[in-house]
């Protein structure tokens, strides 16, 4: 997919039924939309766009204060400029609406990497495009900005390639400056759940989190976002070689990175400099080899209701790890050979929330 923006995107948004009139851009399908604004692929018509894939992120809604919004964002976007994030042609408003035109990233969101992938990646590769989006990270953060919502939906990059553009910057705010509670739970570093001044460390949380995920295909914590807010917050991730990775080559950084304290985390150029070391290291020996797919993480809710029941998903073979699971006191909910759901409840455990996470563990 092409895309200067895959997200600002989100489940549940209408998206427009006819396509704005911009002059200068003929503007074709829809990339993506979200509550402030939508995404449409475009061409430019002018001189100055001619043979310029473009995409044209326009206000959902007219006014003064969508305006100011688009104008903010497209000033951060040239204040960085390219390769580490998408050169913004013009700015501007069409029948009321603000909008800015960019060029059209050629490429995949990570996000839509990660949905193809059957197996976590080598270390070598995860290291390899984690560094590449670190690299991008840093020259953002070199321009005094902190993007605050990192994710796979935010960055593009190529398996393989060690270059990598970040978009959306809705959420983005100047080094330094207040910024709200925001982000996207599985990527939130702890201090973002609450007011206060920005700080690059935050995009270095993010990082680490991505990271993790390469290695196994799952974020460091699951759950719904009041049980992620806490993770972030109070627990320690697993390392991903517990969680499926092949080896723990990256186990240190992903938690230097995912360190609760601000102050001890890696600078994304830091970050950028280990996966190079990283990916050197695991290059040969990673080449060739096959990853078992993990077993899911386990966010265990507050043990406050005694009857909750806490569900082990486990991927593998269904039938050992139905057996194994049963044998060590769950019970099974569901099984398809390749992925079985078990349930520990307060008929079966004194700690069901403990029990889960141990018979999680015991999956892997």
């Amino acid at each position: 997919m092409d895309g200067a923006t895959a997200t600002d995107a989100g489940d549940g948004f209408e998206l427009a039924a006819n396509p704005p009139v911009i002059p200068g851009y003929a503007v074709g399908e829809v990339l993506g939309a979200g509550a402030f604004s939508t995404v449409w692929a475009g061409r430019g018509e002018q001189a100055a766009a001619t043979d310029w894939p473009v995409a044209l992120k326009v206000a959902r809604a007219p006014g003064a204060a969508a305006a100011a919004r688009l104008r903010r964002e497209s000033a951060i976007l040239v204040g960085i400029g390219p390769p580490a994030v998408a050169r913004v042609l013009e700015t501007g408003t069409a029948a009321g609406r603000a909008f800015i035109a960019m060029e059209r990233i050629a490429g995949a969101a990570l996000a839509e990497i990660l949905a193809r992938r059957q197996q976590p990646f080598a270390v070598a590769e995860a290291a390899a495009m984690v560094g590449g989006i670190a690299e991008s990270v840093a020259a953002i953060h070199e321009a005094g900005v902190v993007h605050r919502d990192l994710k796979p939906e935010n960055v593009f990059a190529a398996a393989g390639q060690d270059s990598a553009r970040v978009i959306d910057f809705g959420l983005a705010v100047a080094v330094g400056d207040a910024a709200a509670a925001g982000g996207t739970p599985e990527y939130a570093a702890p201090e973002t759940l609450a007011p206060g001044l920005a700080t690059t460390a935050t995009d270095s949380y993010a990082l680490g989190a991505l990271l993790f995920e390469l290695l196994t295909l799952w974020p460091p914590f699951v759950g719904d976002a009041t049980h992620q807010a806490y993770a972030h917050a109070h627990l320690r991730p697993p390392p991903p070689s517990s969680r499926g990775a092949e080896s723990g080559a990256g186990d240190d950084l992903v938690m230097a990175c995912l360190a609760k304290d601000p102050a001890a985390r890696p600078s994304a150029r830091e970050v950028a400099a280990a996966c190079a070391a990283i990916a050197a290291a695991s290059s040969e020996t990673a080449v060739g080899r096959r990853v078992a797919i993990p077993a899911a993480p386990v966010l265990a809710p507050a043990a406050n209701d005694e009857d909750l029941a806490c569900l082990v998903v486990a991927r593998g073979p269904g039938t050992r790890l139905a057996r194994l699971l049963a044998d060590a006191g769950a019970v099974l909910v569901a099984g398809d050979g390749a992925r079985v759901t078990c349930a520990v409840t307060a008929l079966e455990a004194d700690r069901p929330a403990a029990a889960a996470v141990a018979l999680a563990r015991l999956a892997v």
